[in-house]
């Protein structure tokens, strides 16, 4: 199928022009995630799963059950190019 010669196509494509660059972005992303195959997370998905993890790993450092390591310590260990 040629999408250029397709009337519905060509009127979808002048609709997006007359978006902002945020609605672009949103829309982007609402597509984005249309395309994932069911078995994969979505970007929303990931970011919520991300923030669960972080906010996990916060509370264990805050409250002592486990210590963190310096970066100093860290960095030399896996030749960063700033070590």
């Amino acid at each position: 199928m040629d999408l250029e010669k397709d009337e519905n196509w060509q009127q979808l494509v002048a609709e997006f022009a007359k978006l902002s660059p945020k609605q672009k972005a949103h829309l982007a992303l609402n597509l984005s995630d249309t395309l994932a195959p069911p078995d994969q997370q979505t970007p929303d998905e990931v970011s919520k799963a991300l923030d669960v993890e972080l906010a996990r790993r916060v509370e264990r450092i805050q409250s002592g059950k486990v210590q963190g390591i310096p970066a100093a310590e860290i960095f030399p260990n896996l030749g960063h190019p700033g070590s």
